[in-house]
């Protein structure tokens, strides 16, 4: 019997001592990888992004400021505007658009105009003002189509928004470029 009282005295003892918790054991061994969890919901479609469109303040160009010369053996003036994100994979896969805008002066529209844009004026008959883009620089053209010496060089605000192409073909979804609206708006362009 004093055996068995022996055996229940260490049971005893072993179970109801208590003392603080001993030091962590050292990390065990990585368990294999788990499988591969179920793939979760499409996320909603993002804004658009603007991060690479590039445009200019309104810029205003008065008659003294163009340069007079010929353009196609017709008289013509033209105007250096410097543009340094104006770049040669833009010029080969992007869109350039330069707008007019001519406030107040009665007979050209009071609303920025894609260019290039043709009109006709009493003395010097029809005129075109449009643009032609090298690397950091768009020149802007007035001229005559009728071979007058004369050459209505109005006040007027113009502006630039380069679009650079990131895709081959890749113009699906752009607005009416026509349509400044459309375009400030969606592009988060502030007028």
């Amino acid at each position: 019997m004093r055996k068995l009282w022996l055996v229940l005295f260490f049971a005893v003892v072993a179970f109801a001592c208590e003392g603080p918790p001993g030091p962590a054991g050292p990390t065990g061994a990585t368990g294999s990888t788990g499988a591969t969890g179920a793939t979760g919901a499409t996320g909603a479609t993002g804004a658009t992004g603007t991060a690479d469109v590039v445009y200019s303040d309104w810029m205003t160009i008065t008659p003294s400021t163009w340069t007079t010369s010929t353009y196609q053996l017709n008289v013509a003036y033209y105007y250096d505007w410097p543009a340094p994100s104006l770049s040669n994979a833009v010029i080969d896969r992007g869109v350039v658009l330069v707008y007019a805008y001519w406030p107040g002066n009665g007979y050209l529209p009071a609303a920025p105009i894609l260019l290039p844009f043709y009109w006709d004026y009493v003395d010097s008959g029809e005129q075109v003002l449009f643009f032609e883009t090298w690397t950091q620089s768009i020149r802007l053209w007035i001229m005559t189509t009728e071979g007058f010496d004369y050459i209505n060089t109005v006040n007027g605000d113009y502006r630039y928004v380069i679009v650079p192409g990131a895709l081959p073909g890749g113009r699906v979804g752009q607005p009416d470029f026509s349509d400044y609206n459309a375009v400030v708006e969606f592009y988060g362009i502030p007028k």
